[in-house]
């Protein structure tokens, strides 16, 4: 299922990354529309007025009555003819936008660089929650919580895994003494963080 305009509109990142995938789709104006705060005179002027700048894509019946509220400059009475227009825009982004910026390249790198991210979260809390089991402060271990990330992510039995293991043990050799780095290394061993 498809995630909607409203709640990617949550996620700042997200919501500018889905901007400039409706640029490269040159529906962008719907996107400038839905999230607009102007006045209905801005608004009309800008986005619904038969030949404006970025005329939106809205029935003719719809478009009818707000010109008739623009002939008679009543520009208050178009608030629920906006109200209806960013709903039919936010359905056609929604229906049609969203499902191809979802089988988007640039989406799925977002969404592999935000779990990326998450996973390496998670590593750095797990080193973090193991030196205070052993006692250690992480301020006495610089650089050691990346070495030890880096470690995490290659796989068992490769070379990178084992050179990020001797950085590893080099780096908390120098960081503590001999006997706590001795102590370090076994209690992440034990608790399978490494």
């Amino acid at each position: 299922m498809s995630q909607k305009l409203a709640e990617v509109g949550k996620n700042p990142a997200l919501n500018a990354l889905l901007l400039a995938f409706m640029q490269t789709t040159h529906c962008d104006k719907n996107w400038s529309f839905f999230w607009d705060k102007g006045n209905n005179e801005a608004l009309y002027l800008k986005f619904i007025k038969t030949g404006s700048p970025k005329e939106i894509n809205i029935d003719s019946k719809l478009r009818k009555q707000f010109e008739e509220h623009a002939l008679k400059k009543d520009f208050v009475g178009m608030t629920d003819l906006v109200k209806k227009a960013k709903e039919v825009i936010e359905d056609q982004v929604d229906l049609d936008t969203m499902p191809k910026f979802e089988a988007s390249q640039m989406y799925k790198s977002f969404v592999a660089r935000k779990a990326a991210e998450k996973k390496l979260t998670d590593q750095l809390s797990k080193v973090k929650k193991a030196l205070t089991v052993l006692g250690i402060q992480e301020a006495l271990v610089p650089g050691l919580i990346p070495i030890i990330a880096e470690y995490n992510s290659y796989p068992r039995g490769t070379k990178e895994r084992a050179a990020a293991l001797i950085k590893m043990n080099k780096a908390a050799r120098t960081s503590l003494q001999l006997t706590q780095a001795d102590n370090m290394m076994i209690g992440l061993k034990t608790s399978g963080l490494i």
